[in-house]
């Protein structure tokens, strides 16, 4: 009887489900973690062994008893006393003896189907005892490390017939560690990876823990509280001398700070993914914010409070036309020169002029910068001129050669070769002559056979 499904629940101390994991037929089916103590906690979960965490194992809706499945890289061993063959053990899990052979020659066995299973080495036992697991999908195969032990030549061997065994034969294959990953397993659809800890959450620029989470947007309220504060404290350490102009600076600055105020309220009592999305540009604008109020603060006005005999003697005034008003506070930008306070007020008040002049000022200076290039000069163009055809040269044409005078140049230029022919071959011994007398020979018999082949095509 073939399963179907393995469920692995971890619950809190609580009874809340913690991570739920589970196993299908055909796939194998592998346990993935960043920290080893997870790892350890499942193994001895799926093994029975008690362990510091709550676990449920279900197969198929029932439960999941150990004794009944097969366990490989879990410490176990063949018994000496025991005297089985290797033959007689894959007979027993359900291998045909026409298959033995083969089976084992594929996998470094061959010739030991007569050995004791005792009697084999540590990586040679745990491959026998993957070969006999795979033969039968009605138990379970749970892997440790089933790589790590088993030289690597048979890696990929070993790796594709368990692959092969759980999609084939709808088998439930389990690896709770996996230190050394077969080339054919890798971007493979039968390989099932199991995160053992939640999923991260997406964040941009911190951890994405749920502490960690926490953490920054307690930090964030309490200094949002803090600035609140502030504000609330700030009326009674401001100066009674305020002009109108600083007072709609103040408002602005309120308003502008309750803005920001409102955004961080609105933007922490989101739940899910936006709040974490925003958070980095929370903490940027707060700072921005605090900046502001630094420099705008009242600190840096060296202003005294007035009584309250001045005070009324003061507002008289100001209530009488053509009087000198009181000056205004100085400010941060009054300590720079005119011609930067000017730009800035203006930069300030008029931005699309200033953005307009800049955009005119890059065009003429682009329109000066193509003026001072030199013009770039184009390559001539070829004239093709008609070919006049040529009139050959008369030259003068020798005089006519008659028969008898040509035979007489022949006859001459045959006798002077023969001259120098007798007195080269004066100059050589018999033996040189003779080669060279069969080397003519042969030259002209190979002349006589190139003829014949080019009349005969």
């Amino acid at each position: 009887m073939a399963f179907e499904r393995l469920e692995i629940l971890r619950f809190s101390q609580n009874g809340e489900v913690l991570r739920r994991l589970v196993c299908l037929a055909g796939r194998v089916s592998v346990f993935r973690s960043r920290m080893q103590n997870n790892i350890e906690l499942y193994r001895d979960a799926i093994c029975g062994r008690p362990t510091s965490a709550r676990f449920s194992l279900l197969l198929d809706g029932s439960t999941f008893n150990p004794q009944d499945h097969n366990y490989i890289g879990f410490g176990e061993t063949f018994q000496p006393d025991a005297k089985l063959s290797v033959a007689a053990y894959l007979a027993q899990a359900g291998l045909a003896s026409s298959d033995l052979e083969p089976t084992l020659a594929a996998f470094g066995l061959g010739g030991l189907a007569s050995a004791f299973c005792a009697d084999l080495s540590a990586p040679q036992q745990i491959m026998l005892r993957m070969l006999a697991a795979s033969c039968s999908p009605n138990r379970l195969l749970i892997c440790n490390n089933p790589f790590h032990h088993i030289p690597e030549p048979w890696h990929d061997s070993l790796a594709e017939r368990l692959t092969n065994f759980a999609w084939r034969k709808k088998a439930i294959v389990v690896v709770t560690e996996l230190s050394v990953r077969p080339e054919s397993w890798i971007e493979n659809e039968f390989i099932a990876r199991l995160a053992l800890e939640p999923p991260r959450k997406a964040t941009i620029g911190f951890g994405g823990s749920e502490s960690m989470s926490s953490d920054m947007v307690a930090n964030i309220r309490q200094k949002v509280a803090e600035f609140d504060k502030s504000q609330q404290e700030a009326p009674s350490k401001r100066p009674t001398l305020i002009t109108k102009s600083d007072q709609a600076s103040k408002e602005a600055l309120n308003s502008a700070v309750g803005g920001v105020r409102q955004f961080f309220v609105s933007a922490l009592s989101k739940r899910g993914r936006e709040q974490y999305r925003l958070a980095g540009l929370i903490v940027v604008t707060f700072l921005m914010a605090a900046e502001v109020v630094i420099l705008t603060s009242d600190d840096d006005v060296q202003v005294q409070p007035l009584p309250d005999a001045q005070l009324a003697s003061l507002q008289t005034q100001t209530s009488t036309p053509n009087q000198n008003l009181p000056q205004r506070a100085e400010s941060v930008i009054d300590a720079y020169p005119d011609p930067i306070k000017e730009a800035v007020l203006r930069a300030f008040n008029k931005p699309e002029e200033v953005i307009r002049e800049r955009a005119d000022a890059a065009q003429r200076k682009n329109a000066a910068k193509r003026l001072a290039e030199p013009p770039q000069r184009s390559a001539p163009i070829r004239v093709v001129q008609p070919e006049t055809p040529r009139i050959a040269e008369s030259q003068p044409s020798e005089p006519p050669v008659d028969d008898d005078e040509e035979a007489r140049r022949r006859e001459r230029r045959k006798a002077f070769l023969d001259a120098i022919r007798r007195s080269r071959d004066e100059e050589l011994t018999d033996e040189e002559r003779e080669e060279r007398a069969a080397r003519r020979e042969r030259l002209l018999e190979a002349l006589r056979r190139h003829r014949a082949f080019r009349e005969a095509e």
